[in-house]
């Protein structure tokens, strides 16, 4: 489930052109429209003289051959600023500027690659051949696919004050990255700039959005046993453009929490838990929850039975589990069979050349970290009996002797010609005699 608020009273955001606010972290740039050209920018100025590190979501629209054209995260110390449709992405001469484009179409005047491909420019110059192209083109996804996938790829641009780099990553992979002193060599020592996201369509479309990133999550240690009874630490994991100023915890018994990183958690008894975490940005928004499904495991108990039930030497035997538990899942299983050790679920075909007892025990492990008490069973191995007599050729409508369980044996003539098959049962073992 998935819960929403609406935006804050206030907008921090102005829009332009096609621009508009789909929900309270989310914004079309384009509709999948041609000649389309919109713009957002924060209302906040920042200052270049601190660091940043801002996530997105983007989506660059579903068609490929036939989408376009790209957006661009820009810097400007303008307002409201909307450059050309169409190859200009909404950020050509827009001046001065630094931009992060991520471009879908190729535009053989500005010397673009035939993938989609992102870079860093300077003040609005898209040409790859200029000196304001300050890094890249180089494909957008590391894998050199398509970007217009109609999926939502994460886009996270760092700005390091301290040593003047700019990078950008698409999918948590590092994509681009130029060192400059933005405050001194693009913005004329004025250090406040806005900053935002344009997009352009010209005559090829495609529907482009971005939102503020604001993702809820949570992980356990990546060894965390949860076989009851435990006590459970939930590290948030949660990601923002900005800071995070509200935590709300669930942790599916009645407990709920506030804190960044709660104190960890004892669960009554053994159970599944619907543990969930939702964010509020510093923009107002609330983010959707985050559900994830925690298992306090209780004890298995290990079962098993032998097919079949009575053994015979040289004769495939199997020993099939029949575990249980209430909460979790067994996940290990450790035999021992007459002292040889299995790690399967179920053993077998097994075949024991020696007669005599024989003894199989069964521990079973969940996966939450649950082990069983040991189960064991007695068995016998009995020897198959062996047979031993002679018999002639015989003739249809000849009698034959033919033994049958009962105590005593007749004569039955023969129908037709054949192959008669003796079987003899010995203490329940068989031997099939042709």
């Amino acid at each position: 489930a998935y819960e929403m608020v609406s935006a804050q009273a206030v907008n921090p955001y102005h829009m332009n052109g096609s621009a508009r606010q789909e929900n309270c972290n989310c914004y079309t740039l384009t509709p999948d429209l041609t000649t389309q050209s919109g713009s957002v920018w924060n209302v906040n100025k920042i200052s270049l003289l601190n660091s940043f590190d801002y996530k997105f979501d983007v989506f660059l629209g579903c068609a490929d051959g036939s989408g376009a054209d790209g957006i661009v995260f820009v810097l400007q110390p303008i307002s409201i600023s909307v450059g050309s449709t169409g190859g200009g992405l909404g950020y050509e001469n827009v001046s001065p500027s630094i931009g992060v484009a991520i471009d879908t179409w190729q535009n053989t005047a500005d010397s673009d690659p035939s993938e989609d491909h992102i870079s860093i420019h300077r003040n609005g110059d898209i040409d790859h051949s200029s000196s304001n192209n300050l890094a890249g083109p180089v494909s957008a996804l590391a894998n050199g696919g398509n970007i217009e996938d109609c999926q939502v790829h994460s886009f996270r641009i760092i700005w390091n004050a301290v040593t003047k780099k700019l990078s950008a990553q698409v999918d948590g992979v590092d994509r681009v990255e130029t060192t400059i002193d933005m405050v001194r060599d693009v913005f004329a020592n004025d250090p406040m700039v806005f900053w935002g996201f344009t997009a352009s369509t010209g005559g090829s479309r495609n529907l482009q959005r971005f939102c503020t990133s604001l993702n809820a999550a949570f992980t356990l240690p990546p060894d965390q046993q949860t076989c009851f009874p435990v006590t459970i630490p939930f590290n948030d994991s949660s990601a923002s453009f900005g800071d995070i100023v509200k935590w709300d915890w669930d942790f599916g018994d009645g407990t709920k929490s506030n804190l960044k990183i709660p104190a960890p958690h004892s669960y009554a008894a053994p159970g599944n838990y619907d543990v969930k975490l939702s964010i509020v940005g510093n923009n107002g928004c609330t983010s959707d929850t985050f559900k994830k499904r925690i298992v306090v495991g209780s004890k298995p108990v290990a079962d098993f039975r032998i097919d079949p039930g009575i053994v015979c030497d040289s004769s495939p035997v199997f020993f099939r589990d029949q575990s249980t538990v209430q909460f979790g899942t067994i996940s290990d299983w450790n035999w021992s069979v007459r002292g040889s050790p299995y790690a399967t679920s179920s053993p077998g075909p097994l075949m024991f050349q020696a007669t005599g007892p024989g003894l199989a025990s069964l521990t079973v492990r969940t996966r939450e970290g649950c082990i069983s008490e040991p189960v064991t069973q007695n068995f016998e191995v009995k020897k198959r009996p062996d047979i031993s007599f002679t018999i002639g050729d015989i003739c249809a409508g000849d009698p034959l002797e033919v033994w049958r369980r009962v105590s005593n044996n007749h004569r039955r003539p023969l129908g037709k010609p054949c192959v008669y098959i003796r079987r003899l049962i010995s203490d329940k073992c068989i031997c099939n005699c042709g």
